[in-house]
C-alpha cells in the first residue's frame, strides 16, 4: 500500500443521541493536523472495529437489538476505498451474543473472531472473498464468576487474540478473572475441546491481551485492577504462567479509575494503557531482560474518561478518544524516548469511541 507524502484516514466512530455513525477525517503527518472528521457510514451503535491489514475491509461491532430477536448485537461489514476515504456496506451479521466488544482476525484473514461482553459468548465467522461476513465457524459460552458483587457475578467476554504460532485463541473474561485457551484450527474456524485458562488476580477484570514480538511474553491489563499482568507463554502446550503485575496509576491517585485500552510498541519496549478516571495515558516501559512493565510517565489526556487510542504507522503519533470528554486528543511521539506530548488543542467530536489510521493510497 503506496501512501502519499505522509497522508492517513482517521477513521473513528460514535454513538450516542442516535448519532451512529464512522466518521472519517484526513490527516497530515508532516504537521499533526487532521480535517474536521465527516460521516462517511451510518451503522447501529458502533463500538469496536478494526481493517485488514490491506485496509480494503473494514468491521464494525454493533451494540444494538436489531439482529437477533433475544440475542442482541451485531458485526457489520464494509468494503473501504482508501483513496477517497469512503466506505461502502457489505452486509450485517448477529454477533450470537449481547454487546459485542472486541473483534481481532486469524493469520489467514479469512476468520473473524467476536467477543460477546455482556453474555460471555465468543463466536468466529467466516469472511468471504468479496470480504462480507459470512457462516459461523465457532460459538462458545463462557461459564464462571469472581469477587466483584455486580460487575463478575458471570462471565463478560472482553477480547481476544490468536497466539504467535496460529494454533491458540485467548479470550479475557472479566468476569471470572481468566483468559480461557481455546486450540484453533486455522482451516476450518473451528475451536477443538475443552479450553485450559490462566488465572488473573481476584478483581481485577481482564479486559485486553497482547504477545510481545517476541512470542514468550503475554501482557493482559485489568480493567477493575488498574494494572497490566505479565506472563509466559508456552507455544509448545498452549499454557500461559502468571509472573508479574504491574500498576497504570501513581501512588498519589486515591480517586476512581479504570483500564481501557493497552497497545504495545511494535519493538517491543513500551506498553501504553489509557486510565478512564485518572484521564490520562500511563507509559510503561518493558525490561528487556524480564518482560516486565513498569510505569514511567503519565500523559494527560486532555478530555473525560479516554477509551480507546491509536498510533499512526510511522509512529510519529499518536490519537486519544475521550469519550466523556467529546474530544479527540493529538500527541506527538518522541522518537527517542517515545514519550508522549499534547500536540494543538484536541478536536471536538462528540463521543468518540474508537480510532484508526490508514495510510491514504497515492
Amino acid at each position: 500500500m503506496s501512501n502519499g507524502a505522509g497522508q492517513f484516514w482517521v477513521l473513528i466512530d460514535a454513538q450516542v443521541n442516535g448519532i451512529n455513525r464512522i466518521n472519517a477525517g484526513r490527516f497530515n503527518s508532516a504537521t499533526g493536523e487532521i480535517a474536521a472528521p465527516h460521516p462517511v457510514a451510518s451503522t447501529p451503535n458502533p463500538g469496536y472495529f478494526v481493517l485488514t491489514p490491506d485496509a480494503r475491509f473494514l468491521y464494525v461491532c454493533n451494540q444494538a437489538d436489531s439482529y437477533e430477536p433475544g440475542v442482541s448485537g451485531g458485526v457489520s461489514a464494509f468494503a473501504f476505498n482508501d483513496r477517497a476515504g469512503e466506505l461502502t456496506p457489505l452486509n450485517a451479521v448477529s454477533s450470537h451474543g449481547i454487546d459485542p466488544s472486541h473483534l481481532a482476525f486469524d493469520r489467514s484473514g479469512q476468520h473473524i473472531f467476536v467477543a460477546n461482553y455482556a453474555s460471555g459468548t465468543f463466536a468466529i465467522r467466516h469472511i468471504e472473498a468479496d470480504g462480507s461476513l459470512g457462516h459461523e465457524t465457532a460459538l462458545r459460552t463462557l461459564v464462571g464468576s469472581s469477587v466483584h458483587p455486580v460487575r463478575q457475578r458471570h462471565a463478560y467476554a472482553h477480547s481476544s487474540v490468536l497466539d504467535p504460532t496460529g494454533r491458540y485463541v485467548l479470550v479475557c473474561d472479566l468476569g471470572s478473572d481468566k483468559v480461557w485457551i481455546f486450540a484453533y484450527d486455522a482451516q476450518t474456524g473451528a475451536l477443538r475441546g475443552e479450553p485450559a485458562f490462566a488465572a488473573t488476580p481476584p478483581g481485577d477484570g481482564a479486559r485486553l491481551i497482547s504477545f510481545h514480538p517476541n512470542g514468550r511474553w503475554l501482557y493482559v491489563n485489568g480493567e477493575m485492577g488498574n494494572c497490566v499482568c505479565r506472563y509466559d507463554w508456552d507455544a509448545a502446550h498452549g499454557t500461559a504462567t502468571f509472573r508479574s503485575r504491574a500498576t497504570t496509576l501513581p501512588t498519589s491517585f486515591a480517586g476512581v479509575s479504570t483500564t481501557a485500552e493497552m497497545l504495545l510498541s511494535d519493538d517491543g519496549r513500551r506498553i501504553c494503557v489509557t486510565n478512564r478516571g485518572h484521564d490520562s495515558v500511563v507509559a510503561m516501559d518493558i525490561d528487556p531482560t524480564t518482560g516486565d512493565p513498569t510505569a514511567v510517565d503519565f500523559v494527560p489526556t486532555g478530555g473525560g474518561k479516554p477509551r480507546s487510542m491509536a498510533f499512526s504507522p510511522d509512529r510519529r503519533w499518536a490519537l486519544v478518544a475521550n469519550y466523556q470528554g467529546n474530544n479527540i486528543t493529538i500527541f506527538e511521539v518522541d522518537s527517542g524516548s517515545g514519550r508522549l506530548k499534547q500536540h494543538g488543542p484536541a478536536i471536538e467530536l462528540e463521543a468518540p469511541y474508537c480510532p484508526r489510521f490508514v495510510p491514504v493510497r497515492a
